[in-house]
């Protein structure tokens, strides 16, 4: 994760989607079953997608 960069983002719903990604490549909401199956309290849906879409101006 670090060695990747991603110890710079900020953002647990982004967390959750590339970990779940990492155990089993699947659908944005199909991710939330593999983030549960991890032990995980998976973010919502819409906060999920919303991770893949910063603010203009903003960054990770």
């Amino acid at each position: 994760w670090e060695r990747l960069g991603f110890d710079r983002v900020n953002d647990e719903a982004f967390f959750q989607l590339v970990a779940a990604r990492l155990v089993e490549p699947t659908s944005k909401h199909d991710s939330l079953r593999v983030i549960a199956e991890l032990g995980l309290e998976p973010v919502h849906l819409s906060t999920l997608k919303r991770s893949l879409k910063p603010e203009l101006g903003q960054t990770r």
